[in-house]
This record gives C-alpha cells, structure tokens and sequence, in this order.
C-alpha cells in the first residue's frame, strides 16, 4: 500500500497581517499535523509524518482560526501514478509550498500452510 511522506512545509506568504499563521494539514480529511505557528520568512518547517493511502490522497494547507478551519486555496491530489512533490497552496492571501514523497510499502500477504 502506498505511503505519503511529507517532509516540509514552508511559508511563502502568511494569512493572518499580525502574528502568525496556526498552520495545519489534513490528508483525506484527516488532520495529520499542526496546527503550528508560522509565518513568512521562518525556516521550513520539516516533519515526519506518513500517510497510508489507496489511489489518491486529497491534501489541504489550512489557517486555524481557533476551531475553525480555512483552506489555504484547493485542495491537491496526489496519485500514486503521478508524484508531483512539490506543491503549491495558495490564496490571494497566502502562499505555502510542501514537499513530501510516495514510498511504496510493503503489504501484509496472508501466509498459508502446506497441506498435511
């Protein structure tokens, strides 16, 4: 089953005009790191974080604004058959840039025993 690692998340232009963004990502939905505070100019953020997933992976950089979450422009799929790292979310208000890779894992196959 394929893996979506990503690596690096690194802030082009930040949301919010004071203070910092409260970044976070979600892969299919699901929150999977951050929310974190950045803002332009600071170093890349790099992480861990690794996925499992089918086909493709829906992938969003969003801004928290206490519990409520807005998307850092569309959301990015990502196909086992076309990697395309990097990617670009923006908004006329924010640019942020992740890197991440697809490592191919191995599955479990279910073992059977010779007849006796």
């Amino acid at each position: 089953m394929p893996e979506l690692h990503i690596s690096k998340l690194e802030c082009k232009r930040q949301q919010d005009v004071v203070g910092k963004d409260e970044t976070r990502i979600t892969v299919n939905g699901d929150p999977v790191w951050g929310p974190r505070k950045m803002k332009k100019g600071d170093p890349a953020l790099t992480m861990d974080v690794s996925v499992r997933f089918g086909e493709v992976a829906e992938v969003k950089v969003q801004e928290m604004n206490n519990d409520r979450a807005k998307d850092i422009g569309p959301a990015q799929l990502v196909r086992v058959d076309r990697p395309g790292s990097p990617l670009d979310f923006s908004t006329s208000g924010a640019h942020y840039v992740l890197t991440y890779d697809i490592v191919e894992t191995p599955g479990t196959l279910p073992t059977s025993k010779a007849p006796s």
